[in-house]
């Protein structure tokens, strides 16, 4: 046939196959390498996510610790405010313990005194050979007793040192060999605080309705003290005395002490006992 052209030539379909070939080939790899890429895309997003996740976490973290953190420098403010308050406390308790006890000491003391009077007086007589049997003293005792009671009445749980079978001994050693009566409360309240369990307070071991602050008043008042008046007329104490004696020695006493010209009238309304008795002995003294 003539007329147009006819390609024969293998030639050109084996260039075209192989330009397609190549063209594959490079669509591979780009697939590949698109993928790859893609690839590492997800791992990084996913890595971004992660990361996202913890930086929200250590946000609310943050938060939280902060929190925290302002909460427990409240609480350690609150500490410090009630040990400031209880320092406080005990610091106005031994002022106020100690004003009393000065006070308890002046009273003992100025009863010393009138008694070293009287025997200044009993003295002068005596050194006149004017014979008078009488001594005088005073003073502090504690009263074991009423404090034992005391304590069953503020506290409830009575437990090693505090045991009524321990409670004389714990006395004792909170007054010492000297027995020092001002220190007393204070070596009480520290072995109180010492008898307490890890998990007590003072204020768990006293009784319902009692406040901490309304037993260490008391403590640190010290109603548990006494001032003890020795009299002793002939060796007996005049709280031994016989109702005569007693007149007898209260006779002997006005007439050392009174310096007036007044007369003494006495009157014995005991019928056992006659006036005779109270008035011979001042005589033969």
């Amino acid at each position: 046939m003539g007329g147009g052209d006819n390609y024969s030539d293998s030639g050109g379909f084996e260039s075209i196959s192989t330009i397609f070939e190549e063209a594959d080939r490079d669509f591979l790899a780009k697939n590949t390498f698109l993928k790859d890429e893609e690839s590492k895309l997800a791992r990084q997003n996913s890595q971004l996510a992660s990361q996202n996740m913890r930086i929200e976490e250590l946000k609310r973290n943050s938060k939280t610790s902060e929190d925290k953190i302002e909460q427990i420098e409240s609480i350690k403010l609150n500490l410090k405010e009630s040990i400031r308050q209880k320092q406080t406390l005990y610091e106005n308790l031994q002022l106020k313990s100690q004003s009393i006890f000065e006070n308890i000491k002046r009273k003992s003391e100025s009863r010393e005194e009138i008694f070293r009077f009287i025997e200044e007086k009993l003295e002068a007589l005596r050194n006149s050979s004017i014979e008078i049997n009488l001594n005088f003293g005073s003073s502090i005792k504690f009263n074991f007793s009423k404090f034992k009671e005391d304590i069953g009445y503020y506290i409830f749980k009575r437990i090693g040192a505090l045991e009524s079978k321990n409670i004389d001994t714990t006395i004792k050693d909170c007054l010492g060999t000297d027995l020092n009566f001002e220190q007393f409360p204070h070596n009480f309240y520290q072995l109180l605080k010492d008898n307490c369990n890890r998990d007590e307070t003072l204020s768990t071991i006293l009784r319902d309705g009692i406040t901490l602050d309304s037993f260490l008043n008391y403590l640190f008042s010290y109603q548990y003290l006494t001032i003890l008046n020795a009299i002793q007329y002939k060796t007996v104490d005049i709280e031994l005395l016989s109702p005569g004696q007693r007149g007898e020695l209260l006779l002997i006493l006005f007439l050392v002490l009174d310096k007036t010209k007044n007369p003494l009238l006495i009157d014995q309304p005991e019928e056992n006992l006659d006036n005779q008795t109270i008035y011979n002995p001042p005589l033969s003294e």
